[in-house]
């Protein structure tokens, strides 16, 4: 294996924490953000935790 697949992981999980960091100082909930963004919360929650993309 190439490494592509941790990478990838981890690009995802970096990802969804600047999402999190971001939402956090702006004082808006995951529910919040969802329901700007159109998703539900729960998908929002995934990709704040890096399990989906």
């Amino acid at each position: 294996m190439d490494g592509r697949p941790s990478s990838l992981i981890e690009r995802h999980c970096t990802i969804g924490r600047r999402i999190a960091d971001a939402r956090e100082r702006s004082g808006l909930t995951q529910a919040e953000l969802a329901s700007a963004v159109f998703l539900d919360r729960s998908a929002l929650t995934k990709i704040e935790n890096g399990a989906r993309s």
